[in-house]
């Protein structure tokens, strides 16, 4: 009877101070302070045991934190329309939207003994889009409270994964927005999007980090160590550069940026640092600029330095957006965001597939609808503004988008065996082929979205 007694009690204290697996704190208002603002934990055995492996041979806190950021944008996917809920779930469909993936990390640095904490707020991207309520996390360190962004970091090209960990509050301040960071967000959101790379480089803002108009001329200077250089391009609206726009004047502990606006219009500002020795250059931030009535491009004065034109890679020449005709130009535009940078065919490939696996969402309400005789149009217009698709719509829009980024790619139509996968279960079907370096290849992007079982 006493060994029972005893029993019963060990069970009671364990629940007592540890939650149950799944079990979930409320989430309080985002204007409290990393060090103040609690957040969903949930220490589940998947997770306990996630973490010791991750983190078991770490030598400090840093290095613990960097394992845990390091998997998590290696083998999870950023899914923004993800409707999931909990670290549980995400660490089990290996997919997540911000907060999904900001919970499975706190849970994972909590459960491994850090003092982590999920901060809310506002994101800017790479087009000059503001994506909100957008979620990452602080971590407290021996130097005090630094930044991961497991979701900026998935979706970074491979090489600039590391750009979003470990970032201090003054570096990411220029790309994020939250009230501990001091700034109001209308100021925010009128400062250039300086990612850490600018600053791990060697740069720093100028006094005036807006940087100021005179005569059609858009002027800014920035601080930077003597073996670097920053580069720039102006690129219009149709994601096109405009040669020469950009004039900068490097000196030993600056450079001075000059940009002349063909006309009035909306511009975006790119910038890339390049130390000495160098293979290739290093995107490190952008400013979307609005023009007035501007100074004709053959007013601007002759540099007396070189003009700084760069692309990613110094050995290639600046993408240039090239029209396809037939296509609708919005998904043109975002085809050559994605992938128009990308110096190989298998690279601009996967960029597309990846989008189309991680942002369509398969239509299961109209797949299983069995009333229904038709499906919403799969044309790929239609299902770029929509977001849902089923085969035929996710072969569709990787065929247009393929097409405006120069690639051969064809829609393929056949059957395909269902589940449980006998012969005669076959079903209707289309993916893609697509010529890489000479080679026809065959990708799905609908089956890269993930599976479907019901309605789920």
């Amino acid at each position: 009877m006493m060994r029972r007694l005893l029993l019963l009690f060990a069970l009671l204290s364990l629940a007592g101070c540890r939650p149950e697996p799944g079990a979930q704190t409320p989430t309080p208002s985002a204007s409290l302070s990393p060090a103040e603002r609690p957040a969903v934990v949930v220490r589940s055995e998947a997770i306990e045991k996630l973490a010791l492996e991750l983190t078991g041979k770490a030598a400090s806190p840093s290095e613990m934190a960097q394992a845990i950021y390091s998997h998590l944008t290696s083998k999870m996917v950023y899914s923004p329309e993800s409707t999931q809920q909990g670290p549980s779930v995400v660490l089990r469909e290996q997919r997540g939207n911000s907060k999904g993936l900001a919970e499975l990390f706190h849970s994972l640095a909590t459960s491994a003994g850090l003092k982590s904490k999920v901060v809310s707020g506002q994101v800017k991207t790479f087009s000059g889009d503001i994506r909100e309520p957008h979620y990452w996390n602080a971590v407290r360190l021996p130097r005090g409270w630094v930044y991961f962004d497991v979701a900026q970091g998935i979706e970074a090209d491979e090489g600039q994964k590391a750009v979003w960990s470990e970032v201090s509050p003054q570096e990411m301040r220029f790309t994020h927005s939250a009230p501990e960071f001091g700034a109001t967000p209308a100021d925010w959101k009128r400062w250039p999007r300086l990612l850490p790379s600018f600053f791990r480089a060697g740069f720093k803002p100028g006094p005036n980090p807006l940087g100021e108009s005179k005569a059609g001329v858009f002027q800014l200077s920035v601080e930077k160590a003597e073996d670097v250089s920053l580069e720039g391009t102006l690129v219009g609206v149709d994601g096109s550069d405009i040669e020469g726009a950009v004039q900068i004047q490097q000196s030993q502990g600056g450079a001075d940026v000059k940009v002349y606006f063909p006309s009035a219009g909306d511009y975006q500002l790119r910038l890339w640092s390049h130390s000495e020795g160098a293979s290739a250059s290093v995107f490190v931030g952008s400013h979307i600029l609005k023009a007035g009535e501007g100074v004709a491009l053959d007013a601007r004065p002759t540099p007396s330095v070189a003009v700084a034109s760069p692309s990613p890679s110094t050995s290639q020449p600046a993408p240039v957006f090239q029209p396809v005709e037939g296509i609708a130009q919005e998904i043109q535009l975002k085809a050559f965001q994605l992938a128009g940078h990308l110096p190989t065919e298998r690279e601009k490939a996967y960029a597309l597939y990846r989008y189309l696996a991680e942002t369509i969402r398969y239509d299961t309400d109209s797949y299983y609808n069995l009333e229904n005789t038709q499906y919403p149009d799969q044309e790929a217009l239609a299902v770029f503004r929509r977001g849902n698709a089923v085969c035929a719509g996710y072969s569709n829009l990787f065929n247009e988008m393929a097409k405006s980024v120069g690639l051969e790619s064809e829609v393929v139509e056949g059957l395909i065996k269902g589940s449980p996968g006998t012969p005669e279960d076959r079903r209707l079907h289309a993916w893609n082929a697509v010529k890489v370096d000479g080679r026809w290849q065959l990708l799905d992007s609908t089956w890269g979205a993930g599976s479907v079982s019901d309605k789920t």
